[in-house]
C-alpha cells in the first residue's frame, strides 16, 4: 500500500518557547502542499 507523509516545521530546535511557534504558518504550508499533491495522487491507479 503506497503511503505519503507531508510534514511542516512549526518551531525551531532549541529551548521550548511556545510563543515563537508558528503553527498557523505550518498548517498553511501543509494545506498548500496537499492542494498541489492531491491532483497527482488522484491520477494514480
Amino acid at each position: 500500500m503506497p503511503v505519503v507523509e507531508i510534514r511542516a516545521v512549526s518551531n525551531a530546535v532549541g529551548p521550548r518557547d511556545r510563543a515563537a511557534w508558528r503553527i498557523g504558518e505550518a498548517l498553511a504550508a501543509l494545506r498548500e502542499a496537499f492542494q498541489q499533491l492531491a491532483p497527482v495522487l488522484q491520477e494514480q491507479p
